[in-house]
């Protein structure tokens, strides 16, 4: 049945008739149980049939598959099919039938229907591919920055807000191209950082906060939820800037835009 169906089906549409499969159950007379006034129905029962659309009609549904008998349809259908004969050409094109009723138009002669241009449709299937490529790029990029952020959090988890936040800043700005120098302390590598990027202020409140956490003690090292909110804000800033650097300095293969030794440095460098 399953054949029947598809095979009535493509040579339907091969001639512009609209029609459809449709799976269920053929129920026979001999199924009926007076008893239970009800069918019984088994897998046996399961059946494939094609539909066919009519206009004014609807889907009306056939059986050609011959080890079954002919569709059987109570009461008398001359009436409608004389007035659905006047509507529907069995010539005529899927659209035309199909949506005629929906939007009639103003009855002339409707165009027939044009398969789309090669040209078209290889620059439809060329777009669609271009999309796709874009979409499983966006998706593996937003994959890669979200274990990049995992991981990266990670890294500084078993540090306290203050180290935290100066070890980012330190490596970071390594990224960049200004790595500090071991004999610097935080707040000498804030300054000479700030020489480099800017941001004297964030780089200078964070240094001592770390240097207050790192050296004065447990309660030093306490911050109030208006201090970690205004370093959180440095924080952001400072690392906004370094990471800028550190792209431009990938993107010209390791070279330091910018690149030089802050004034004291370089002064001190040339009088070596």
């Amino acid at each position: 049945c399953q054949d029947y169906a598809h095979l009535t089906l493509l040579m339907l549409r091969s001639i512009g008739i609209p029609s459809r499969v449709a799976v269920g159950f053929a129920l026979d007379r001999a199924d009926y149980d007076p008893s239970t006034k009800a069918y019984r129905v088994t897998e046996e029962e399961a059946w494939t049939w094609p539909e066919v659309y009519f206009p004014g009609l609807g889907w009306i549904e056939f059986n050609p598959t011959p080890s079954r008998d002919v569709l059987v349809r109570p009461g008398d259908d001359s009436a409608a099919l004389a007035a659905a004969a006047s509507e529907f050409d069995v010539f005529g094109t899927f659209e035309d039938e199909l949506f005629g009723e929906i939007n009639p138009g103003d009855g002339g002669v409707q165009p027939e229907f044009l398969a789309p241009d090669a040209e078209e449709s290889a620059f439809v299937a060329l777009l669609a591919r271009i999309v796709g490529w874009a979409l499983v790029a966006s998706t593996a990029l937003l994959v890669a920055v979200v274990v990049f952020r995992v991981l990266w959090n990670r890294m500084f988890s078993h540090l306290a807000p203050a180290a935290r936040r100066w070890a980012k800043v330190q490596l970071l700005a390594s990224v960049a191209g200004f790595p500090a120098a071991d004999e610097r302390t935080a707040t000498e590598s804030a300054e000479d950082l700030a020489a480099r990027i800017g941001e004297p202020g964030g780089l200078r409140a964070l240094a001592v906060a770390y240097t207050r956490a790192r050296y004065g003690g447990p309660e030093a090292g306490e911050e109030s939820e208006a201090e970690g909110d205004a370093l959180d804000e440095d924080y952001n800033r400072v690392r906004r800037i370094l990471v800028r650097r550190g792209l431009r300095r990938i993107s010209r293969f390791g070279r330091v835009p910018g690149g030089g030794l802050p004034r004291r440095d370089a002064a001190a460098g040339a009088s070596r």
